[in-house]
């Protein structure tokens, strides 16, 4: 697991999306068939935990955003 530190604070937790990014076409095959899946967890106006199932073999890259509802 990872957790992301937002560099301001929200005013409440914002809606978080995740994607896992594959940049190396070397481990495309070996992460996608690896069987991971992950989640956000412990979100709040400080930020947020990406959690995964499993230990990651290999280095795994995600990109995120973070919106502030209303």
């Amino acid at each position: 697991q990872v957790s992301i530190k937002f560099d301001a604070e929200y005013n409440f937790a914002p809606i978080v999306n995740i994607t896992l990014s594959i940049d190396n076409p070397d481990l495309e095959n070996k992460i996608l068939k690896g069987g991971y899946t992950y989640a956000v967890v412990g979100r709040s106006e400080k930020g947020f935990t990406i959690k995964l199932n499993k230990a990651a073999a290999d280095s795994l890259n995600f990109s995120w955003t973070a919106v502030e509802k209303q």
